[in-house]
């Protein structure tokens, strides 16, 4: 399956979403764009490229550690919590630039999403947080 199409499921996924966290789960299909695009990101190393790969990997298995099939689109909070990590990782390592020349907004709804947001999702769910980053290896 082309990116894009996956892209569309995860926007048909959460498009009508309006429970908890609803505001950053509805940002997954551009979260997911963003991981896509930092790949083919000349700043990225090999190391960055091998998370991206890995949160990208985790996205799409069907069965993690709290399925959408499931829960709903709530059952993404784990997989955007990931994601995000590797892009703080990848701010901490090579600065803003790749992010931002990458996402498809506001660099402000950017680092909202890399401050506020991730701490909102981490302090709703600290224990899931825990878990994704150990079973990813991330």
């Amino acid at each position: 399956m082309e990116y894009q199409n996956f892209q569309l499921n995860l926007s048909i996924d959460v498009s009508d979403y309006k429970g908890e966290h609803s505001v950053i789960i509805k940002k997954l299909p551009a979260i997911y764009e963003l991981a896509v695009k930092l790949l083919r990101d000349v700043m990225i190393d090999s190391s960055l490229r091998q998370k991206l790969l890995a949160g990208i990997g985790y996205l799409v298995i069907p069965n993690d550690l709290f399925p959408e099939d499931q829960h709903g689109p709530i059952g993404y909070v784990e997989d955007i919590m990931l994601m995000i990590h590797i892009f703080r990782l990848i701010n901490s390592e090579k600065g803003k630039l790749p992010l931002v020349r990458n996402w498809s907004t506001s660099e402000t709804e950017l680092l909202e999403i890399l401050t506020k947001d991730f701490e909102d999702l981490k302090k709703s769910y600290p224990l899931l947080f825990e878990e994704v980053i150990k079973f990813t290896g991330v």
